[in-house]
Order: C-alpha cells, then sequence, then structure tokens
C-alpha cells in the first residue's frame, strides 16, 4: 500500500510468519514484474546474472513473485535443467524461458493460484493450478510430455522437481 512521504506498507507472510512494515522506496527492493517486463529487458537483466536458473527465479530482487513451484513450472515449460548456468543461456534458452514465466504465471493467475495445504483464496476456495501442475511434487511420476521419471533434487534448500529427459 503506498503511502504519504513515499513510504510503502508491505505485508509479508512467509509460511505464516506475516509481519507488517513500513519501507521507504520500495521499489528499488522488488524485481520486475515478470507480466510486464519486454523480453529484451528481462534478457539483459538475466544475462549478467551468475548462478543457476533455478535461484535466479526465486530472487525476488531480479523478478518479483515467482515461488518455488512456479519455478520448477516455468523451468519444465522452457525445457531448462534448473541447475543450468544463467550466464551460458542462449539467446534461444533465454526467449523460451521468458515465453514459460509468462504462460505459466498467467495460467496461474486464470486458475486463482495453487493451493496445497493451507492456501486458500479469500473466499476460502481452492486456487485450480495445483492439481494442473506439470512437475512440482510429482517424484517418481511420469513426464506428461516424455513420459520419463520425475526427479526431484535440492536446490538452495529448496525442492526442485524437473524432468531428466527434456530438461537436460
Amino acid at each position: 500500500i503506498k503511502l504519504s512521504g513515499n513510504n510503502t506498507l508491505v505485508f509479508n507472510d512467509i509460511r505464516q510468519f506475516g509481519r507488517c512494515r513500513v519501507i521507504k522506496d520500495a521499489e528499488n527492493l522488488v524485481g520486475k514484474d515478470p507480466l510486464e517486463i519486454r523480453f529484451n529487458d528481462f534478457k539483459g537483466l538475466v544475462s549478467s546474472k551468475k548462478g543457476i536458473v533455478k535461484s535466479l527465479l526465486l530472487n525476488q530482487n531480479v523478478v518479483a513473485g515467482i515461488g518455488n513451484i512456479y519455478a520448477d513450472e516455468i523451468l519444465w515449460k522452457a525445457g531448462i535443467h534448473p541447475l543450468h548456468r544463467v550466464n551460458t543461456l542462449n539467446k534461444s534458452e533465454l526467449s523460451k524461458l521468458y515465453q514459460a514465466m509468462r504462460y505459466v504465471l498467467d495460467k496461474a493467475i486464470r486458475m486463482e493460484g495453487s493451493s496445497m495445504q493451507h492456501y486458500q483464496k479469500p473466499d476460502g476456495e481452492s486456487g485450480g493450478y495445483f492439481e494442473v501442475r506439470k512437475v512440482y511434487g510429482r517424484a517418481g511420476e511420469k513426464c506428461s510430455r516424455d513420459k520419463a521419471i520425475i526427479r526431484r533434487i535440492v536446490v538452495g534448500q529448496r525442492s526442485t522437481y524437473f524432468c531428466p529427459k527434456h530438461q537436460k
């Protein structure tokens, strides 16, 4: 919530430990909106980074609002391995990543989020995306794209799911 004096009221509720605080110049603390950024801006932002692509997608200072479920779904759709080094992504891979990011997030919004465990929409109903996810939480199941067995690894202390066949 924008307040007077260039202040912003922010509510942060990670795993039910929410807190409110007032932050000056909050725009400098949060990355770009993944549904508003243009491809050339995304390419410039991402290609200058180091590290692995899964961690980049989760970094709220780079792109805002991508959580663990959506990061795995984006990488599955793009066909990119979660441990792929960001600075080695070619233009085609960056384009696939960008398009997958927009597709997955748009679909998740249209399906009103991913309900698992405790999350519910304000009206008490569940969001529908979790039911149609392709890879997250599906270790040991067959990939719907190529029938390979989905694997689980840990990246940055987060469960990470991928298809070893098409996400090389």
